[in-house]
């Protein structure tokens, strides 16, 4: 989900909501689970920019800790590394959003799905930290004449402060995609999506039906925290978080462009900050978002 979707082209986030209130209408969800309305007065959250690369041959790894909760708990969390389409389909479809978004989460966040044939996204609340693989869609319903949002997503698992949580995105010489998503080190733990057909086959064959089609042929690439709800600065986690990010092509030589990062800044808020390294095959990237300074030399134990 985004805020700033407006200013998002550079700093790319995935929806684009003020609020839980107006994303939860979009999803079909009953009002009675919405809550207060959580208008944003600052900016809570943050994201690097966006970069577009080939999706055949390119093979996306990321590792993030999971910190520690925040001293008050109640706002809105989704930590992740994505890619999405924009355009999100063949230019006359009725694609509207497409991104592959596994998170890390807490509070009240779209963490499920009812499955086929109609994914419908679903929600639950949580008071410690869960993660899970995500397919997150929109697509135009022309009978409602409305934009719907949709979910294919894995099983949700509970984890815990220090432990450690990879992304990978892969996509087959058949053109099917695998989303996963777990702990590393456990495998018991790991949520996994296919998607054999864009927009998990809901729109018509004759609008999109492979991965294979050009407009797929790139995808944009970004890490986010994505808040809704912070009201202090307790309501932040207590801890740093490093997010590591291996990309890479060896079927191509790739541009792999300039990493930067966004900040928030609502009181208290942590700080973002980026390092880079890449050769011609291989992109790495580091993105701290951290409430301790790494200028005075400190780095927390998570890291380890």
């Amino acid at each position: 989900m985004s805020l700033w979707f407006l200013s998002c082209f550079v700093f790319g986030v995935r929806h684009a909501y003020s609020s839980l209130t107006e994303f939860y209408d979009l999803a079909g969800a009953p009002r009675a689970t919405v809550g207060d309305e959580l208008t944003l007065q600052c900016r809570s959250g943050m994201c690097s920019n966006l970069h577009h690369y080939p999706t055949s041959g390119t093979s996306h790894y990321a590792e993030f800790n999971v910190p520690e909760l925040p001293e008050v708990v109640g706002p809105t969390f989704f930590v992740y590394y994505n890619i999405d389409w924009q355009a999100p389909g063949p230019k006359g479809s009725f694609a509207r959003m497409n991104q592959f978004v596994p998170q890390l989460m807490l509070g009240n966040p779209l963490d499920g799905s009812t499955g086929p044939p109609l994914f419908t996204p679903l929600w639950h609340k949580h008071a410690t930290w869960v993660f899970g693989a995500q397919y997150f869609f929109e697509i135009f319903n022309e009978t409602s004449n409305k934009t719907q949002a949709k979910a294919a997503t894995g099983m949700t698992y509970p984890c815990e402060p220090g432990e450690r949580i990879f992304t990978s995105f892969s996509l087959s010489n058949d053109w099917i995609w695998t989303l996963k998503m777990g702990i590393v080190g456990d495998s018991s733990r790991l949520s996994a999506v296919v998607v054999e057909k864009p927009f998990m086959g809901l729109l018509p064959s004759s609008q999109t039906e492979s991965w294979s089609e050009p407009v797929y042929a790139d995808a944009w690439s970004n890490t986010c925290w994505e808040l809704y709800g912070i009201g202090s600065p307790d309501n932040y986690p207590l801890s740093d978080q490093r997010t590591t990010l291996t990309i890479s092509n060896f079927k191509e030589s790739v541009v792999w462009g300039n990493w930067s990062t966004g900040q928030a800044d609502c009181k208290g808020a942590p700080q973002a900050s980026i390092d880079q390294t890449n050769s011609q095959y291989e992109l790495h990237v580091i993105w701290y978002v951290n409430r301790t300074d790494r200028k005075a030399g400190y780095e927390s134990a998570l890291f380890v």
